[in-house]
C-alpha cells in the first residue's frame, strides 16, 4: 500500500494572545474553578467516580500525572455529563487505555476563553495515546450551537466497525460558530472525514475564527463508492488565524 503524505502549513496573518507553545505543543494550566474529570476504561467506575478541583491533594502539582489515588469514570458518556458550558473544565483519558464502542458524539459546549478552554486530552505515564474506538459513530460533534474555546489534544480515534457506506467524522463542526478551536497531537484513522468545519446557513460574516490544527496524523479517510477526505473546511473567516500543520496519509 502506498501512502501520500502532505504537510499543510498556513502561516497566521497576525499573532494573537494564546496559551504558551513549547517545542510545538500547547501548555495547559487549569483555572482555580476547573473541573478535572479523569476517565479510565481499565480502572474507572462510573458509580464511585468523582471530578476534582486543581488543588485536590490526590492530583499533586501536575494534573496530567496525578500523584495520588484517582477515582476515575469508566465511560465517556458518564464523564461528559459533568462538563459545564462556559467553564474551563477538563476531561482527561488515561493513556494506554482503549474505550471500545464509545464516543463523545454531540457535545455543544464551550470553554471560557482562549486561555481557559474546555479541554479533552490524556493523562498518565504511558506513551500511547488513549484509543477511542467509536464503532460506526463520530467521535465529537458540534451542531447548531457554539463550539468556542475548545481544545482536543493527544487522542487516537477510529470507527472500528464502520461499513464504509456510513459517514462518521472524527470532529464535525456544523453550523456551530466558534472563536477558538484547537486540534493538536491527535491520530484519527478510517473515518469518512477526520475534521469537518462548515456553515450551511450562508450568512455573513463567517463565524469560524482562529482554527488551529497542529501536529496531528489523519489516515485512510474513505467512503465506499468514492468520496471521503481527511479535512474539509469552509466558510472560515480568513481575516483571522487559520493554521494547519498536520500529516495526512491517503491510501
Amino acid at each position: 500500500m502506498k501512502f501520500l503524505k502532505a504537510l499543510f502549513l498556513v502561516i497566521p496573518i497576525f499573532g494573537y494572545g494564546q496559551l504558551p507553545v513549547i517545542n510545538g505543543f500547547t501548555q495547559f494550566t487549569p483555572s482555580s474553578d476547573s473541573r478535572i474529570i479523569y476517565v479510565s476504561s481499565s480502572s474507572g467506575n462510573d458509580a464511585t467516580a468523582q471530578f476534582y478541583s486543581p488543588s485536590a491533594p490526590s492530583i499533586g502539582s501536575n494534573p496530567f500525572n496525578p500523584t495520588g489515588v484517582i477515582d476515575a469514570y469508566q465511560t465517556l458518556a458518564a464523564a461528559k455529563t459533568h462538563l459545564r458550558n462556559g467553564y474551563p473544565d477538563w476531561i482527561l483519558l488515561k493513556r494506554g487505555d482503549t474505550f471500545t464502542n464509545q464516543s463523545f458524539e454531540l457535545l455543544n459546549k464551550s470553554g471560557r476563553n482562549r486561555n481557559e478552554p474546555l479541554l479533552i486530552a490524556a493523562y498518565g505515564m504511558a506513551s500511547e495515546r488513549p484509543a477511542v474506538l467509536t464503532g460506526a459513530n463520530s467521535f465529537l460533534l458540534f451542531i447548531n450551537d457554539t463550539a468556542s474555546y475548545v481544545s482536543v489534544v493527544g487522542i487516537y480515534a477510529e470507527p472500528h466497525t464502520r461499513s464504509g457506506t456510513d459517514e462518521p467524522v472524527a470532529i464535525n463542526i456544523l453550523n456551530a460558530p466558534f472563536r477558538h478551536f484547537l486540534v493538536e497531537d491527535c491520530y484519527f484513522n478510517l473515518f469518512e472525514g477526520h475534521l469537518v468545519v462548515q456553515d450551511q446557513t450562508n450568512s455573513e460574516p463567517y463565524n469560524h475564527r482562529n482554527l488551529i490544527v497542529r501536529r496531528n496524523i489523519f489516515t485512510h479517510a474513505y467512503h465506499l463508492g468514492g468520496g471521503g477526505g481527511g479535512v474539509y473546511i469552509s466558510r472560515i473567516d480568513w481575516t483571522c488565524n487559520l493554521k494547519l500543520d498536520s500529516r495526512i496519509n491517503k491510501s
